[in-house]
């Protein structure tokens, strides 16, 4: 509350001063109005009544006689004033109209009302009798200003309490719950709303009421002894003091802790992309769309009439036809309809970032810029509006969304609930993986249902799991045969241009401009922007009217055509072999590089020779890359990309000559980057001197490149299974990464325990040191996300396996003392311009590392390798990567990492460090386990902490329960045994063996292996935790233990990526239960073999399984023949029946009984060419073509009744001459010589 700075001359000026004050911040006339119809006791006492009686119907009564002693109190402190209220009878009325106005409408929801009245309760025990100190020191004039303090004191509490509840959405014009009540509106603020209000706000308003009531208990003080005037008047500077010194920390605070939020969550933002589109725009562009009916209605939001407005628009149409621009030409429209930008957000997905691009990255792109603050002050801090959604999102575990896509799911609709109407525009969906965008669909509708104020825009191709999912829930609107007149007007504009570009004489110029005639005809035709721009593009590649005149004279029929006429120039056309494969590595590279490549990194990396350790490469050369490659590459923001998804899709398709192979241009990119990093420029021993030369050569133009990226390209390199292993490229991996390990290889590194295996085909076949590079880099990359290594402070050197970082340290330093020499001497310089030597340098440096020159310190983030054109840009980013809420403890390792909000320390101080006043631990066994709190336990596990996992436990779990190896974990669990079930299931999915030997002990040995499977084999097998599985099942050791649920856990292993390394850890576990327990029926169950899915490398493990679990100990026939039944029933697999054969089933062993179709039987159900087959093969091994079963025939007179179902009768022997060429009755004759 705004108060002034000088000090009252009496008491009545003192009361006039508050109740101005206290209007002004108000600054609501009507609710002012409504306030002063309240002006005594009995008013509030009545309202209270009948609230009471209200809430008794709905069973919900609230203790309201908590806040008695506070309207007692006040009753006493009107009479103690009493002559102040007859000269200023609104004091009464401000005195008793806030709170009966703040107790209706908090007690439209439970936890606000019981909030308020705390907060009242509160401060109603600490305002003094006022009676009793009006009688003890009688009237006086310091008496009376301190009564006027009181006054103050009661409106700043009633001040903070009426601006949250009249707190409006953030949106425009919509009512908050007060201003609702106060209209008297059928319509109120829904519970659910409110409810999200209050999680959201009262947190943050809570410790500004806590410093009223603080404030309120000094006056309290002071009235109880006799105070002099200069007392009174300290308290009156401390109270203006306080104030604005309490509201200026709290926003600053509030700002600092969202601002670390999103540094650290990183959302994207596509602001630059949507700008450079607009510059893209004729003029015209995507009228039509702004006036089809379903797009005005999708427009035009009126709360009114939601329920007719479709909430979601799927733009359709085929690749090429303009549907990113339209979306543009939306964006536009709709973010001049809107005051705020963000009730406007959305998406521009590119398939040159297809590779970070997941359904998760794009919520949190839409969840932070609802947020965003568009409230700042000149000077760039947060004035008095205070948002609502940012304090949502920092009181969001910040675990469980950057993880959780359900977590994002629920806060975006969270969001949306508050922001009132919000369009979300997401361009290019098709675009990012199949598996992504199917996940962002289904969490999308989720949206748009809980959302009914929200509109959605998909733009997209026509892809068959799109369409699977938007069909029925979607508006669609077909770009390509809606957009004939803007590819025409576009098609014109841009023809004019070109013709107005070139020296033509008048004559070639009404020439050209018929010849031209004919692109918009074909563009218009095909329905494609994309095709007209590739033809007028392509034209600047010529010279000469003749040979414009021969490449306009036929053109190509589409746009797949167009490309194949681009393709052929470079395979056929270009003058050399040398500028053919040049041309080709780029558009390789282009393709498969994992983040866009800058034409600086483009050009060092073609002048990179393999294996030549001895190269230093050397400046600039200004390659001409869209002259090498054509029309289908650009320059964006110094990044090459392809024009279009589809040009890339084209190059990289199998079917067509010459493609591109994703494999073998992603291996190739890898051994330059590696040579690179080996070469004399990245001798760690080098002097700045040196660094400092070899920069101004250009020598580190692909550095910050081949430092970030070499590893990824190494994991993309071993998932390939098409990549040729014979190759002389990939023979040559090994020993470039030897070299670099042998080369800079950090002496300072010091392992920090184990290290988990890195779980990729072909990384091991690489040899074991390298294999152990590998793994460790990865470590050290995943430790680098939650440690926040400075590199610049050294922080990294002991987690750091190679020496490659403290190279970008000095080239970092070089880099900038080049540019400005002061900054680089003084990190805190408010320099904003480079202070250059001169401006042929500053051109130099430009040329040869763009303009990006100054990175983020920060090893985990995006912009350590991209940077920022500023100083200035860069130390405010660097200052939101801190964690400046630091633990407490010197001997804590959160004293050095620390913690992204206040909250998160203090819980942390809490659960770790409580001390009670005899110096003493407290236990918090039995406080309730928050999502932060497990939070912070799953990030000591990730990290490996066993210390301090163990003080977590010993405080917080205490001992596991005994029972545990044998509890049913159905039944509902008491709270301990809730809090070991996740953590034990957290240990298994990302901890160390370490730990969980640590935790567990010996009790592994003796756990039922229903538990053992549910809770830690199942979620370390699904995170592929390689060393938890081994350990397991190397250490079980129950004599009496039934395989029944070990069969869901062994399918399970068949499902994960790196399924053969499981499978071989499972292994000893897997013959221990066949051994020594019972129903060893489940390995040969339905869920195992399913869950081969007819890959031969799965089944060929499963068979080497079934051999070994017969060497110790035979398994029974009718167990082999149920698996026979099984594989007929599911994969008709021929390798696994004729396996099960060989290891004594029978081929018409039914498994169990008459009432059981025999295995040709099973087969025959289906028509398909895999039944056909194995049919043929069950034949051939002998199988009855005239076995019949009893097969379920109704139930009647409480008895089944069963017919005999003869294999003829099937669907799968009526369809055999489609699949074998031969009939059912050919085949019994001679299985043999079916095709």
């Amino acid at each position: 509350m705004a108060t002034q700075h000088t000090f009252p001359e009496s008491a009545t000026d003192a009361f006039k001063t508050a109740i101005q004050s206290f209007k002004k911040t108000l600054n609501n006339d009507k609710l002012y109005a409504q306030i002063l119809q309240t002006s005594s006791i009995e008013q509030v006492y009545d309202m209270t009544d009948q609230l009471q009686k209200e809430q008794s119907k709905q069973h919900r009564l609230r203790n309201l006689a908590k806040v008695k002693p506070y309207l007692d109190r006040l009753d006493a402190y009107t009479g103690a004033i009493d002559t102040f209220v007859q000269a200023k009878p609104d004091i009464l009325a401000l005195i008793w109209g806030p709170i009966k106005l703040l107790i209706q409408w908090a007690s439209v929801l439970s936890k606000s009302l019981d909030a308020l009245i705390d907060m009242a309760a509160q401060i109603g025990y600490l305002l003094p009798k006022f009676g009793h100190a009006k009688r003890m020191f009688g009237d006086s004039d310091q008496i009376d200003l301190l009564l006027a303090l009181f006054f103050q004191d009661i409106l700043d509490f009633y001040s903070v309490a009426l601006k949250f509840f009249t707190m409006p959405r953030e949106s425009n014009g919509v009512l908050s719950l007060g201003c609702q009540l106060l209209e008297i509106s059928d319509d109120a603020h829904s519970s659910s709303g409110w409810n999200l209000m209050f999680e959201a706000v009262w947190p943050k308003k809570k410790p500004e009421i806590e410093h009223i009531i603080n404030r309120v208990g000094r006056h309290a003080a002071m009235l109880g002894t006799e105070v002099g005037l200069e007392h009174i008047q300290a308290a009156y500077e401390a109270r203006t003091t306080d104030l604005e010194h309490f509201r200026k920390v709290h926003l600053r605070t509030k700002h600092t802790e969202y601002s670390i939020l999103e540094t650290a969550m990183a959302p994207t933002f596509y602001d630059k992309n949507l700008y450079e589109l607009q510059d893209r725009l004729c003029e015209g562009t995507g009228d039509w769309i702004l006036k089809h009916p379903t797009m005005q209605n999708w427009l035009d939001f009126r709360p009114e009439e939601s329920g007719s407005i479709p909430r979601i628009v799927w733009l359709r149409g085929i690749p090429g036809a303009g549907k990113t621009f339209l979306a543009v030409c939306l964006i536009q429209k709709l973010r001049s309809m809107y005051r705020e930008p963000n009730h406007v957000v959305f998406a521009i997905l590119t398939h040159s970032l297809s590779v970070s691009t997941t359904s998760l990255s794009i919520f949190h792109s839409l969840i932070f810029q609802l947020a965003r603050d568009h409230h700042l002050m000149s000077k760039g801090q947060p004035e008095e509006h205070e948002s609502v959604l940012q304090d949502f999102i920092c009181e969001t575990d910040r675990g469980t969304l950057a993880s959780s896509l359900d977590a994002a799911t629920e806060l975006l609709i969270k969001l949306l609930q508050l922001s009132g109407p919000v369009h979300i525009v997401i361009d290019g969906l098709d675009e990012i993986d199949e598996r992504q965008r199917l996940h962002f669909l289904v969490q999308i509708l989720t949206v748009s249902q809980s959302c009914p104020e929200t509109r959605i825009l998909i733009a997209s191709r026509d892809e068959a799991d799109i369409k699977a999912e938007l069909e029925s829930n979607a508006t669609a609107i077909r770009a390509d045969n809606c957009n004939a007149s803007s590819i025409r007007h576009y098609v014109t504009v841009r023809c004019n241009q070109w013709i107005k570009a070139h020296n033509f004489s008048q004559e070639e110029n009404q020439e050209i401009a018929v010849l031209l005639e004919p692109i918009a005809i074909k563009a218009q035709v095909t329905g494609m922007f994309m095709y007209a721009e590739l033809i007028l593009k392509g034209l600047d590649f010529l010279d000469g009217i003749d040979e414009i005149r021969e490449e306009l004279k036929v053109l190509p029929t589409d746009l797949k055509a167009a490309y194949g006429r681009i393709f052929s120039r470079i395979n056929e056309q270009l003058p050399t072999e040398y500028l053919r494969e040049k041309a080709r590595k780029i558009l390789g590279w282009v393709g498969c590089s994992p983040v866009p490549l800058t034409i600086q990194e483009l050009d060092q990396a073609l002048s990179i020779k393999v294996g030549d350790f001895c190269q230093i490469p050397g400046a600039y050369s200004t390659l001409k890359i869209v002259h090498l490659c054509g029309p289908v590459v650009e320059i964006v923001d110094n990044e090459v990309h392809f024009v279009h998804f589809t040009a890339k899709e084209y190059f990289f398709d199998s079917r067509i000559s010459s493609h591109l192979s994703t494999a073998r241009y992603t291996l190739s990119l890898a051994n330059v980057c590696i040579t690179y990093l080996c070469q004399p420029h990245h001798d760690p021993t080098l002097d700045h001197g040196t660094i400092a030369r070899h920069l101004w050569k250009g020598a580190y133009r692909l550095h910050h490149f081949a430092v970030c990226e070499w590893f990824n390209l190494i994991k993309a390199c071993c998932l390939f299974k098409e990549l040729d292993k014979r190759s002389e490229s990939w023979r040559q991996l090994p020993r470039l990464l030897e070299q670099l390990l042998k080369t800079r290889a950090n002496n300072s590194f010091r392992s920090a325990g184990e290290t988990a295996p890195l779980l990729l085909e072909n990384a091991e076949t690489l040899g074991p040191e390298v294999y152990e590079l590998l793994c460790q880099e990865a470590r050290f990359l995943k430790d680098s996300e939650m440690r926040l290594f400075t590199i610049s402070k050294g922080e990294h050197l002991t987690f750091d396996p190679l020496k490659l970082r403290c190279t970008t340290v000095a080239v970092n330093r070089a880099l900038e003392e080049r540019i400005c020499p002061l900054n680089a001497r003084e990190p805190e310089s408010t320099s904003s311009a480079p202070c250059l030597q001169g401006l042929q340098d500053f051109n130099f440096i430009q040329l040869n590392y763009g303009t990006k020159l100054f990175k983020c310190p920060f090893v985990s983030c995006a912009l350590y390798r991209n940077g920022y054109e500023d100083v200035k840009l860069r130390q405010s980013h660097a200052k939101d990567h801190q964690r400046p809420w630091r633990c407490e403890i010197p001997a804590c390792e959160y004293s050095e990492i620390g913690f992204l909000s206040r909250r998160m320390r203090d819980e942390h101080l809490d659960q770790f460090h409580c001390v009670d006043h005899s110096g003493e631990s407290v236990s918090l066994r039995d406080k309730e386990v928050s999502e932060e709190d497990f939070s912070f336990a799953s990030a000591l596990i990730r990290a490996n902490k066993v210390e301090i996992m163990r003080t977590w436990i010993k405080q917080y779990a205490g001992d596991i329960p005994r029972n545990t190896p044998y509890l049913n974990w159905k039944r509902d669990l008491t709270e301990k045994e809730q809090v070991w079930q996740a953590l034990l299931t957290e240990l298994a999915s990302s901890g160390s063996v370490e730990m969980l030997q640590d935790v567990l002990g010996q009790d592994v040995r003796v756990f039922a292996i229903r538990n053992l499977c549910n809770i830690i084999l199942n979620p370390a097998i699904a995170s592929a935790n390689l060393g938890i599985v081994e350990w397991i099942a190397a250490n079980y050791k129950s004599p009496h233990s039934s395989s029944e649920h070990y069969s869901a856990t062994l399918a399970l292993a068949f499902q994960v990526e790196n399924f053969h390394a499981i499978q071989e850890a499972l292994k000893p576990l897997s013959l221990h239960l066949f051994k020594t327990g019972e129903k060893q029926i489940a390995f040969y169950s339905r869920e195992i073999i399913a869950s081969t899915a007819n890959c031969p490398r799965r089944e060929d493990i499963l068979i080497s399984l079934w051999k070994d679990l017969k060497m110790i100990r035979n398994p029974r026939r009718v167990h082999l023949e149920s698996g026979l039944c099984t594989v007929a029933a599911t994969t008709c697999s021929i390798k696994l029946a004729s396996a099960l054969l060989e290891l004594g089933a029978r081929a018409d062993g039914r498994g169990s009984g008459l009432k059981t179709p025999a295995p040709l039987h099973r087969a025959a159900m289906k028509d398909s060419l895999r039944n056909a087959r194995l049919m043929r093969f069950l034949l051939q091994r002998g199988a009855n073509a005239d076995i019949t079963y009893r097969k379920t025939d109704g139930f009647v007179d409480r008895q089944y009744r069963f017919k005999e179902a003869k294999i003829s009768d099937e669907v799968g022997t009526k369809g055999l001459f489609n699949w074998l060429g031969k009939s059912w009755e050919e085949l019994i004759r001679d299985p043999w010589e079916a095709n």
